[in-house]
């Protein structure tokens, strides 16, 4: 039986939003341990994240407030991440860039990738690793590893050998030398090269931006993480249109298979497709609610408000850290 969550207990503003009570299922509130922590009391206040963006009954104004909830502070973190916003004394951001919203989409879900990856080594890293290196690597081999993208700001701080934001390798795989104090990428297997990945957050020009550069060697593997809005991913978009130049006779069957394994979508390595569609919408609110700004390179300070986060050394971290 369903557990009923009533509007006093989520709090004042929903009641602007929704009908008095929010359905839950016991599926729900088993998997999520916020609904669980909930579900025998009535006076606990619930954030608007714990609801779902996509439900049938949550209006465009409460949705915005539900995605805001989720992904602000990780959108903060990938934005200084990548160069785009910085931090200034007073606790707010600005954004000083003259990207298009696909490059600007495109450099955060590159930070955000990576910081998954690093959070769950035992899944993402272990997936995508064995994937780009071609070598099924032991799980304790694997955890010798981390990500990290090859034109973030905490690459020239840290790793700056390995710093080039021109590179066709947007995440690359490093590891510590120990005494040495240094650092060595993975390597592809039966190979000297660094074994990476490019990531791709596209919906058009599949060929020219994915398809080829694989033929041509410029890339060597690619995560293309977008939907369309009719639900199809680009994968399979892109695995049809291989298809159709193998068949047509216009690569070979050896560029067919490759091309076969040198393109994966999100779920391959345990990514939450749902998750970044639901990112990929809050991204596209902020940047149309900042982007018109009569600044054509949005250069004035947005005035986001940092909440939870402090400057430490030049970096954004938690305030209890």
């Amino acid at each position: 039986m369903p557990f009923v969550m009533h509007l006093s207990s989520i709090g004042e503003s929903l009641g602007e939003f929704m009908s008095k009570d929010i359905i839950c299922s016991k599926e729900d509130i088993n998997v999520d341990s916020t609904l669980s922590s909930v579900s025998s009391s009535s006076s606990t206040p619930i954030p608007f994240s714990v609801l779902d963006p996509n439900h049938p009954m949550i209006g465009e104004d409460l949705k915005r407030k539900i995605l805001h909830g989720r992904y602000n502070k990780q959108l903060i973190v990938d934005g200084i991440e990548t160069g785009n916003f910085s931090l200034d004394l007073s606790g707010k951001i600005h954004m000083r860039t003259n990207l298009t919203f696909s490059s600007f989409l495109g450099f955060v879900l590159e930070s955000y990738c990576v910081d998954e990856i690093n959070k769950n080594k035992d899944v993402l890293l272990t997936n995508i690793l064995r994937w780009a290196t071609g070598i099924r690597l032991s799980k304790e081999k694997v955890k010798e590893y981390f990500a990290i993208g090859t034109g973030f700001k905490s690459t020239r701080d840290q790793y700056q050998r390995y710093y080039n934001p021109q590179d066709n390798i947007d995440i690359l795989f490093l590891r510590s030398l120990g005494e040495l104090n240094g650092y060595e990428p993975a390597i592809e297997k039966g190979t000297t090269n660094s074994a990476g990945v490019q990531v791709k957050a596209i919906t058009t020009n599949l060929n020219e931006q994915i398809i080829q550069p694989l033929l041509e060697g410029k890339y060597c593997k690619v995560l293309t993480l977008l939907k369309y809005p009719n639900g199809k991913h680009t994968y399979d978009q892109c695995m049809e249109m291989i298809r159709e130049q193998y068949l047509k006779g216009k690569i070979t069957q050896e560029s067919y298979n490759r091309l076969q394994g040198s393109i994966i979508s999100p779920s391959y390595i345990g990514l939450d497709q749902i998750t970044i569609d639901n990112y990929v919408q809050y991204i596209s609110y902020w940047y149309s609610g900042q982007a018109s700004s009569n600044n054509p390179h949005l250069e004035n300070a947005v005035g986001l408000e940092i909440q939870g986060f402090k400057n430490k050394n030049g970096i954004l971290v938690p305030s209890d850290a």
